[in-house]
């Protein structure tokens, strides 16, 4: 069974829009709608999925209150603004047909195009976050330009506005982590599954749109490079942990400060560091050859 989770932090005045698109689209499997909201009027004028009201926290709290609130176990995370359309038709019936024959999965995803943004802006922006992603300047897709993860090597970063997770998995690395700056929760899950020794993957054959916004304002920067400096303080050991901490001296922080973040860590770092069967250096190993 899927399992959508769509958190609302905020008034979305598309949901029920979107929510009729995923019944739309997903085609002949078993599957639910979770809205998580804190938007009382939306309890009502959906009722195409349960909505769950919620008291306003963060994107990753609300993803793993939905994982508690959910019965499937194949968990779709989708974000409000995420487009379901003619390209995406029959895609909850790939996803069950490709967690069926694979046990190796740790997020999964679709190929995605952008609907909004300055595709420069957007580029370097994937290329800042993920670098693992490939963008594809030759593609016209719908009048957009497309984004694709490549489709040679594992992908060490999916973008958090549609994963798809084995609840198996998610419960293994301990679901999304709630502390953190950036959506910094999207990224190290994609870490912690691949540490785990589960793959990353983008699978074929479906397209969904996704609005990227892009960087331009300046306040996101910092909550981006804080969730970098969060990602290295959970997963770098040894000298790379060391220069981990020499870069965020140089960007004009003091070790003072990498060692707050750090020591509020320790026991999730902890956790990570006893189960997981690859360590950073193997990490950097495979995916350094991708950049």
């Amino acid at each position: 069974m899927l399992s959508v989770i769509i958190p609302v932090g905020y008034r979305e005045p598309r949901i029920k829009e979107r929510v009729i698109a995923i019944k739309d689209t997903i085609g002949n499997v078993d599957y639910e709608i979770l809205v998580l909201t804190i938007d009382k009027e939306v309890c009502t004028e959906i009722s195409e999925a349960r909505v769950c009201l919620h008291a306003p926290w963060n994107c990753a709290e609300a993803r793993n209150y939905g994982e508690k609130m959910s019965k499937g176990d194949i968990l779709v995370f989708s974000d409000a603004h995420t487009e379901y359309g003619d390209l995406a038709q029959g895609w909850g019936e790939v996803l069950e047909d490709t967690f069926r024959k694979r046990s190796d999965i740790g997020v999964a995803t679709f190929p995605r195009y952008t609907l909004t943004g300055d595709i420069d802006n957007i580029k370097r922006y994937l290329n800042q976050i993920a670098r693992g992603l490939k963008f594809n300047s030759d593609t016209n897709l719908l009048d957009v330009r497309y984004v694709s993860p490549r489709a040679d090597a594992e992908i060490p970063f999916i973008w958090g506005d549609f994963h798809v997770i084995r609840r198996s998995v998610f419960e293994e690395v301990g679901g999304y982590t709630t502390e953190g700056w950036g959506h910094f929760e999207d990224r190290n899950m994609c870490i912690a599954c691949t540490l785990f020794g589960y793959k990353n993957i983008c699978i074929e054959g479906k397209t969904i749109g996704a609005y990227i916004r892009p960087p331009g304002a300046k306040q996101s920067f910092p909550y981006w490079w804080l969730g970098n400096m969060c990602c290295h303080g959970l997963h770098y050991t040894g000298n790379r942990l060391e220069r981990a901490k020499q870069f965020w001296v140089q960007d004009g922080h003091t070790v003072a400060e990498f060692e707050l973040v750090f020591n509020r860590w320790t026991h999730l770092r902890d956790y990570y560091l006893n189960r997981r069967v690859h360590d950073d250096t193997w990490y950097f190993d495979v995916f350094l050859r991708m950049f």
